[in-house]
């Protein structure tokens, strides 16, 4: 039973895991030490390439799936889709937003990651946007950013979708009696 290997590799301190696609004729089976892959977790994410070292040989590979546990959240299996160089691949970039402190306005990101096709040589993991200096108003859309200026990524969403915006803080002010209401509201 796949199950009970799986569930013997794990607490023997391993992590099962599979390459695939990208020219291989089947798909290969792996095994990464647990620590190597808590490593790998805290600077890669689903999207980001990396190159495996499996036996003697060195695979560009992308992290394409993470399977945990819902209860406990620990890492149960790694999936990698091995890079062609000639075949598009599709994954998708991380927004990182700089500057978010000094924005004293509210920011409400509607995305968080931009799906698209390229190469490998092409492969963007990450998108930084700063918010530094950004006015009350501000709206960043898809095609605001470099990304979408990229010739050599096809973009697999809406141009015109909204990224984020730049909001008016309001200030929540009550006076006595609109609080009186409210608990009255929550003790009904």
């Amino acid at each position: 039973n796949a199950g009970i290997k799986s569930k013997q590799l794990r607490n023997s301190g391993f992590i099962p895991g599979n390459v695939y696609g990208g020219g291989l004729k089947e798909s290969l089976l792996i095994q990464v030490p647990q620590n190597e892959a808590l490593r790998l977790l805290k600077e890669k994410t689903a999207g980001n390439t990396i190159s495996l070292l499996i036996g003697k040989k060195k695979y560009g590979v992308m992290l394409k799936e993470i399977g945990r546990d819902p209860a406990s959240n620990k890492i149960e299996h790694l999936s990698f889709q091995n890079l062609d160089s000639s075949k598009t691949v599709a994954s998708a970039a991380r927004i990182m937003l700089m500057n978010r402190e000094k924005v004293t306005n509210t920011i409400l990101q509607r995305l968080f990651d931009i799906p698209y096709k390229a190469l490998p040589s092409d492969i963007v993991e990450e998108i930084f946007i700063d918010l530094d200096g950004m006015p009350v108003g501000t709206y960043v859309r898809v095609k605001d950013l470099d990304i979408a200026r990229n010739a050599d990524v096809e973009l697999t969403i809406d141009p015109d979708d909204l990224v984020l915006s730049i909001n008016e803080s309001r200030l929540q002010t009550t006076t006595d009696e609109d609080s009186t209401t409210e608990t009255t509201e929550e003790s009904s």
